[in-house]
């Protein structure tokens, strides 16, 4: 009798035990449905992120990569895509811009229009990957427009470097030269000021003062027009340049209250780039005489106090929209 109690006794336990663990289960299935509903997220978002969905009527800029030449995952090299209807021109290419510009919903081989405002790492550390990565497809582009200082340099550089690569690719797996090796026109930037069209834009370069050789570029179609600045220090004729563009997109390095540096480093930084990039006040006042619809800052430096950046701006006489770029944000006129 003893044992067929302690038997009971010890069934009664493990049935406990398993209606516990069912109980516990249950939280679980919750958590799975929660996991389910989180791993969709990602796809919805992708989605509604897939910027190239529509094409716009007329122009349209994606601020591809909007950090500046510390590396930083959430703020990639120096990049802007100029969309105009269906053709693209990439205006700098820095790192992680080719990953971006496809996370965005554009495959690197639609783009066969590069143009650089100069040739500093943290601006041109991704050409190679959509050179080579953006020919070697069977989808990939069959020619390529490179533009800006040094460009011819930076082709036959590259060339003479994978032409192994590259001639196995073409001979080996059967794609075209065309691209690479052939149907490749060079526009070396030379002169102060250059004037030239490409895919029905009317494109105008103009030197600014940096570091090393640089220019600043304008689109221009059906009556409305992009201006991109790139890194850049004051020049009073870029007011000129810019004047009464829908959109411009500005070196925003020094607009940077640099918070994220410790107190006793901020001074410091900002007089070093100034040496090299226009200040926050010098912006203010160009864009007061440019007066674009709308100012895009990029190529950041670090945290930005958007409100009180455009109050200053407003303040100095200008009556646009100052907006704060990102990687993968989309702006049209």
């Amino acid at each position: 009798m003893k044992k067929l109690l302690v038997l009971g006794l010890c069934l009664t336990l493990a049935a406990g035990v398993l209606t516990g663990c069912q109980k516990e289960q249950k939280p679980s299935a919750q958590t799975s449905v929660s996991q389910a509903e989180v791993s969709s997220e990602p796809e919805q978002k992708q989605a509604q992120e897939n910027i190239f969905e529509t094409q716009p009527d007329g122009f349209r800029i994606v601020t591809i990569g909007t950090g500046n030449p510390k590396f930083d995952t959430n703020a990639g090299g120096n990049s802007t895509l100029v969309q105009y209807k269906d053709k693209y021109f990439l205006v700098d290419c820095g790192a992680m811009s080719a990953y971006t510009l496809a996370n965005a919903g554009l495959p690197i081989t639609s783009i066969d229009n590069i143009l650089f405002t100069h040739q500093h790492n943290d601006h041109n550390a991704d050409f190679w990957t959509y050179f080579v990565g953006g020919w070697g497809d069977p989808k990939g582009r069959r020619q390529l427009d490179l533009i800006g200082p040094g460009v011819q340099n930076l082709y036959d550089m590259t060339v003479d470097f994978y032409r192994t690569d590259l001639e196995y690719r073409s001979n080996g797996v059967g794609f075209s030269s065309d691209g690479v090796l052939t149907n490749v026109e060079i526009r070396d930037l030379t002169k102060e000021k250059d004037e030239f069209e490409l895919d029905g834009v009317k494109i105008k370069a103009m030197t600014v003062p940096h570091t090393i050789e640089a220019y600043a570029y304008r689109f221009e179609a059906d009556g409305q027009s992009i201006v991109i600045s790139g890194d850049m220090m004051y020049k009073k004729e870029f007011a000129e340049f810019a004047k009464g563009a829908d959109i411009v997109v500005m070196d925003g390095m020094l607009t940077s209250d640099f918070s994220d540096l410790p107190e006793e480093a901020r001074e410091g930084m900002k007089a070093s780039l100034k040496k090299s990039h226009i200040t926050s006040e010098e912006i203010g006042e160009l864009m007061a005489q440019a007066q674009p619809g709308k100012l895009v800052l990029s190529h950041l430096g670090g945290a930005v106090d958007i409100d009180a950046v455009s109050k200053a701006y407003k303040e100095q006489g200008y009556k646009g929209e100052t907006i704060l770029a990102h990687d993968g944000m989309s702006v049209e006129p």
